[in-house]
C-alpha cells in the first residue's frame, strides 16, 4: 500500500491583505498538493521514468507560477518604493535556483524521493509568506492609503 502525501493548504493567517497576492498564494498550495496525485509513493526515490516526467513536469509547473507571482509581487514592491525589495529579490531568485536544482537532479535522474521536492517548496513558500512577505503588508497598505 502506497503512503499518501498530506495536503498541504493556505490558511488566513498567511494573508497579507491584498486579494490578488492572496490569492496567489493559494493557488500556489493547491499546485503543490498536485504531488499527491502524481506519485504511487512519494517516499522512495523515483525510478518510474512516466513519474519522473510527470514530477518534472508539476516542478516546472511551480516554478513557472512561482516566477509569475513573484512578477506581480516585485512588481507592487517596486512601484511603491518598497525598501525591502532587493532582499525580496534576492530571495526570491534564491528559490528558483533551488529548484532549478531539483529540476536539473531529476533530469540527471538522481535518486531523489518527491517529497522532498515538495517539502522544500512547501516550507520556504509557508516561511516566505509569514515571514519576508508580511514585512512588506503593511508598507504596500499604507502605500495604498496614500495614493486613494
Amino acid at each position: 500500500m502506497a503512503l499518501k502525501l498530506t495536503l498541504v493548504r493556505y490558511d488566513p493567517s498567511m494573508s497579507v491583505g491584498d486579494a490578488e497576492l492572496d490569492g496567489q498564494h493559494a493557488h500556489f498550495f493547491e499546485l503543490l498538493n498536485e504531488f499527491g496525485s502524481t506519485l504511487s509513493d512519494p517516499y522512495h526515490p523515483i525510478t518510474d521514468p512516466a513519474e519522473r516526467a510527470a514530477v518534472l513536469a508539476l516542478v516546472g509547473k511551480l516554478r513557472d507560477y512561482a516566477l509569475f507571482h513573484f512578477g506581480t509581487e516585485e512588481g507592487r514592491m517596486k512601484a511603491s518604493g518598497y525598501p525591502g525589495y532587493a532582499e525580496q529579490k534576492n530571495a526570491h531568485n534564491d528559490f528558483i535556483k533551488a529548484v532549478l536544482a531539483f529540476e536539473r537532479d531529476l533530469e540527471a535522474k538522481r535518486p531523489l524521493a518527491a517529497v522532498k521536492i515538495r517539502d522544500f517548496i512547501h516550507d520556504w513558500y509557508r516561511g516566505h509568506i509569514l515571514d519576508a512577505d508580511k514585512k512588506y503588508a503593511p508598507f504596500l497598505a499604507a502605500q495604498a492609503k496614500k495614493g486613494a
